[in-house]
């Protein structure tokens, strides 16, 4: 699974959450609305594939952790965390909330990456236009990154 699943529903024969191709996804309806763009725009690029995601859920004042998860070639993952880490240090207003990138094996060892804005649970004013235009830099980034790896 990654990092955390509070939603165990199986779908398909597989729990949700713990990852499946973004085709099959994409038919059932699992992809979060606004996730989408962001979803399919790195599925667009060669070598690249979602694996789960989260467009971020608020909840009595609280967030959870909007996230996405995806397998690619390491050069095309260090390009975007160096890109990720740039805009996120940078005094521009490329971003609106800090994202991190990490990653973790998959029982099968696969190496999975996974996007996400740690600092949001702890945020009380998280605005869904913000979260939007933060999906919208990323895959810039991500997009500006992987052609240069290429």
């Amino acid at each position: 699974m990654f990092w955390s699943n509070k939603n165990y529903q199986v779908i398909e024969g597989v729990l949700r959450g713990s990852g499946r191709k973004f085709s099959d996804a994409k038919r059932l309806r699992l992809i979060d609305e606004h996730m989408l763009p962001l979803v399919h725009g790195l599925n667009s690029l060669f070598e690249v594939e979602t694996v789960a995601c989260c467009h971020g859920h608020g909840f009595l004042g609280r967030y959870s952790t909007p996230y996405v998860a995806f397998t690619a070639p390491s050069n095309v993952a260090c390009r975007f965390q160096i890109s990720l880490d740039r805009a996120c240090n940078s005094n521009s207003a490329t971003l609106n909330y800090w994202w991190d990138m990490d990653a973790r094996y998959r029982e099968d060892g696969i190496l999975i990456y996974r996007i996400n804005a740690p600092s949001l649970d702890h945020h009380f004013w998280v605005t869904r236009q913000k979260l939007n235009a933060d999906f919208e830099a990323i895959l810039k980034l991500f997009q500006e990154s992987h052609s240069q790896s290429h």
